[in-house]
């Protein structure tokens, strides 16, 4: 089955690979150093290469399986697509570790990833292009970021990443996008095999490379299924298997703004930092919990994929109330 090909290539893929990019990343001073003041999380120097391993297990494992898999998938061209951009933003991604790119570099270079995958033909395709391109290229930076952005404890993004692929994957499959399956189910691998080295405590960081490179492919990975009005529950399925990391971007520039910050001003006040200063809980904890709740989030987006999209919708608008009551009880908007 290409499915499980595709994974246990990558898993392979990324075990092997991981701990010869933590050397690379060594002898060529690619290092992330902890602030002279700022966050308990990241307390000591940790190599920053791992997203080279990632994007390369991936790569290796679509490869693979479009060579030897013992039965036939989608059109190739979507994966084609998907991998080319997501390997440019790793490339992107490599640079931001080394030179510290401006946010508006980065930026840039995020955008033009997006358009070009468009004007390939990714994009949402149920109303007019006037609305869809928007939609789209909104969804796809958003979500990129927002991977980009929870990457900031051990274990934490390449857990809920693995987590949402898995979700991603069944989606595909049970709407028979088995291409988008196997890609998905390659992250999946990727992510398993990289967070073996990267739990707490952590030997080595994906960086920019890793997280703007998984944030990209699972943002579109859904949009190549939206093709009729039926499928807009696979959207909001997906909006809801990436719930964590959406809404903790989201709440932080809410809460950035009510402070008068910029909302590209980095800080301490995401959730994960806000549990392990304000309720003193380990980073373990924290990341298992995390895990949890993507776990969940992953089984409510995957019941929501076979709905009728308003009731898919409900779900979502449901989902993200309750994690904004959950937020404001624990008082995470006041922390400035």
């Amino acid at each position: 089955m290409p499915m499980m090909l595709a994974g246990l290539v990558s898993i392979v893929v990324a075990l092997s690979l991981t701990p010869v990019c933590t050397k690379m990343a060594i002898r060529c001073g690619l290092v992330a150093r902890p602030a002279a003041e700022g966050s308990t999380i990241h307390i000591r120097p940790t190599p920053t290469a791992g997203g080279i391993a990632i994007c390369a297990a991936v790569l290796v494992a679509g490869i693979t399986t479009v060579l030897i898999g013992t039965s036939p998938i989608n059109s190739i061209w979507p994966v084609v697509v998907i991998s080319a951009g997501g390997g440019a933003l790793c490339v992107a991604g490599l640079l931001d570790d080394i030179a510290r790119l401006p946010w508006y570099g980065k930026m840039s270079l995020e955008v033009t990833t997006a358009v070009a995958v468009m004007a390939a033909g990714i994009h949402l395709q149920v109303f007019p292009l006037a609305i869809c391109l928007p939609v789209s290229m909104l969804w796809i930076l958003g979500v990129t970021n927002a991977v980009n952005l929870i990457d900031g404890m051990d274990g934490l993004a390449a857990g809920i990443s693995l987590l949402a692929a898995a979700s991603l994957g069944i989606i595909a499959w049970s709407h028979g996008a088995q291409n988008m399956a196997v890609l998905a189910t390659a992250v999946c691998g990727a992510s398993a095999g990289f967070l073996v080295y990267n739990f707490y405590p952590s030997r080595l960081f994906m960086g920019d490379a890793g997280s703007l490179f998984i944030g990209f492919t699972l943002a579109v990975i859904p949009l190549t299924m939206i093709t009729r009005v039926e499928r807009l529950s696979v959207f909001f399925a997906a909006v809801i298997v990436l719930g964590l990391p959406i809404f903790d971007t989201l709440s932080c520039m809410i809460r950035r703004t009510i402070h008068r910050q910029s909302v590209f001003s980095g800080d301490l006040g995401h959730y994960y930092n806000q549990l392990i200063s304000r309720y003193y809980l380990s980073q373990r904890e924290v990341a298992l919990g995390s895990y949890a709740m993507a776990a969940v989030l992953g089984i409510i987006g995957i019941v929501s994929s076979s709905l009728w999209w308003p009731q898919a919708l409900v779900m979502v608008v449901v989902v993200y109330l309750l994690l904004t009551v959950a937020y404001l009880k624990m008082g995470f908007l006041n922390y400035s």
